[in-house]
């Protein structure tokens, strides 16, 4: 993923548990546990209107961010967008980049902006 860029910042390293990697408790806090942030961003995402929906995808797309798949879990596919999403809802909770604003249906590409300036 593009954003790989947030794990070369130490933000994610002064936020983590000496146990853990930057870029691992980055994706344990994207997760939550029994999946529960995730579903409730999936769930966010899902709400957004199409063509806010529309606009994640395409920055994410941008972002060179592929479709993430799971064959052996049998969840569906994720889509790049609200993968993207996804991230940014936890970067946002966790005050890491907050300029933004919270993730919604209208803020896609200042987000993508300042994920990977």
């Amino acid at each position: 993923m593009a954003v790989v860029r947030i794990f070369d910042q130490d933000h994610p390293r002064a936020l983590a548990p000496t146990a853990y990697r930057g870029n691992s408790y980055l994706v344990q806090q994207n997760i939550g546990t029994d999946s529960a942030r995730w579903d409730a961003s999936l769930t966010a995402f899902n709400a957004l209107a199409a063509a806010e929906q529309t606009a994640w995808g395409d920055e994410a797309a941008a972002l060179n961010i592929e479709e993430t798949s799971l064959p052996y879990a049998g969840d569906p596919a994720i889509s790049p967008g609200a993968a993207l999403f996804a991230y940014a809802r936890t970067l946002f909770r966790l005050g890491l980049y907050t300029a933004p604003g919270a993730p919604d249906g209208t803020n896609a590409t200042a987000w993508a902006a300042d994920i990977i300036s």
